[in-house]
C-alpha cells in the first residue's frame, strides 16, 4: 500500500474528504476521530493486511504518517 492509498483510508474512517489527511494529523487530535473511526482503521488494517493492533498502540504512533511508516517500512 502506497502512503497517498493509507490516508485516503484514514479519511474514509473519520468520514472526511477525500485528500483532508496529510499525514502530519494526529488521529486522537481530529475532530471525526472517536471509538467507531478507531474500530473502522483497527477492521481495515486487520481485513487488508492481517495486521493486528490495539487502540493504544495506534495512538502511540502520534501522527498518521508514523503510523505508515511503521506499518509498511
Amino acid at each position: 500500500m502506497n502512503e497517498k492509498d493509507f490516508y485516503l483510508k484514514i479519511d474514509e474512517a473519520l468520514g472526511a474528504d477525500p485528500g483532508t489527511v496529510t499525514g502530519q494529523e494526529k488521529l486522537d487530535d481530529t475532530d471525526t476521530f472517536d471509538s467507531i473511526a478507531m474500530m473502522e482503521i483497527l477492521v481495515f488494517l486487520d481485513e487488508d493486511f492481517e495486521i493486528e493492533m490495539t487502540p493504544e498502540k495506534i495512538i502511540e504512533h502520534g501522527t498518521v504518517q508514523a503510523l505508515f511508516q511503521k506499518l509498511f517500512p
